[in-house]
């Protein structure tokens, strides 16, 4: 029974995930992203529930980060991403988590807030 309500809740996370993105897809109105997101390939670290995983960035912005899917990451869990190249870690929040891919939006310090910029420019830079 718990196997299968796991099951469940796994596949509405899915078809929940694929929906906000169809819909992003269709409607500039509906993009809640404050900033672009930029595609990149890239390696970082990502700290989470006392551990530290090796994580592949698919995109960044001025308010987060994608990645590939990270097993045991959750919805909602405290995360501190660590880029190679950025001094420090940017502490955010996983906003989606599926077994494609998962997303964190950066919470930041107002003294940590040039961080995302730099950093992604200096990214864009260099590919």
């Amino acid at each position: 029974m718990r196997e299968s309500t796991q099951s469940a809740n796994g596949a509405l996370e899915e078809v929940r995930g694929t929906l906000v993105r169809t819909m992003r897809q269709c409607s500039e109105a509906l993009e809640r992203r404050k900033s672009p997101r930029f595609p990149l390939s890239l390696t970082a670290r990502l700290e989470f529930q006392g551990r530290t995983q090796h994580v592949s960035l698919l995109d960044l912005s001025e308010g987060g980060a994608g990645m590939q899917a990270v097993p045991g990451l959750a919805r909602g869990a405290a995360v501190t991403l660590n880029p190679a190249g950025l001094a420090g870690g940017l502490a955010g929040q996983v906003v989606d988590a599926n077994e494609k891919r998962a997303g964190m939006v950066f919470s930041l310090s107002p003294s940590q807030k040039q961080g995302p910029e730099n950093f992604l420019a200096a990214t864009l830079k260099a590919a």
